[in-house]
């Protein structure tokens, strides 16, 4: 399963998070439940209400914080 690309997200909610931003829509810090939600959140993006969508760009957000190491 991929994960939709950050970029992607972006276009349909027309906003850039910033990580503490991210941080108070992602409703669990762990990054195993980060990942699980973009997981679940990519599935049907079809499907996804404009709330869903801003959650999934938090949770893209905080993974890609978390690969840059910071």
């Amino acid at each position: 399963m991929n994960i939709i690309k950050l970029y992607a997200v972006r276009r349909h909610t027309g906003r850039e998070l910033t990580v503490d931003q991210a941080k108070t829509i992602v409703s669990h810090p762990h990054i195993s439940v980060v990942k699980a939600q973009a997981a679940a959140l990519s599935l049907h993006s079809w499907d996804n209400t404009p709330e869903e969508w801003l959650r999934l760009e938090a949770c893209l957000v905080l993974i890609a914080e978390r690969r840059r190491g910071s």
